[in-house]
């Protein structure tokens, strides 16, 4: 009887499965994980809600991500500075959610912002009118 045995090795996003008898060689799996991790990260447009400090969400049209969760995950990066005029208060301090476009290092399967690469606050109007998020604005319980 003879067995094999999986190895589930991951880098930078990318899950190979390696078998002991070498079906595919580890330096195959390692330079298909090189070529992902040099792949330019996706552009993202969406609500970036902070509801509290510490916690940070992602809205866009695959669902909800996580940015920063207090005492938790917290993305790498800079989050775009918001203009006023582009971010809307839902409580003290810097509670609110703005709209956002962004390149950003994902984690599809845990559904996280990893690192923002490239970021930038976009006009409320930009996130309300997309049909892609209509009806995904954040709560706003000052209204």
């Amino acid at each position: 009887m003879t067995r094999v045995y999986l190895l589930r090795a991951v880098w930078g996003g990318l899950a190979a499965f390696v078998s002991m008898a070498g079906i595919l060689p580890l330096a195959a799996a390692q330079s298909l994980a090189v070529e992902t991790a040099k792949a330019t990260p996706p552009t993202l447009c969406g609500w970036l809600d902070n509801p509290t400090p510490g916690n940070v969400d992602f809205i866009d049209r695959e669902g909800s991500w996580m940015v920063g969760m207090q005492g938790g995950h917290q993305a790498v990066g800079s989050v775009p500075t918001f203009p006023s005029a582009r971010w809307v208060r839902t409580g003290h301090g810097s509670a609110g959610y703005g709209c956002v476009c962004m390149k950003a290092r994902i984690d599809r399967e845990d559904r996280k912002i990893l690192e923002f690469v490239q970021a930038r606050s976009m006009p409320l109007a930009a996130c309300r009118k997309d049909p892609a998020i209509k009806g995904l604005e954040p709560f706003n319980p000052l209204k």
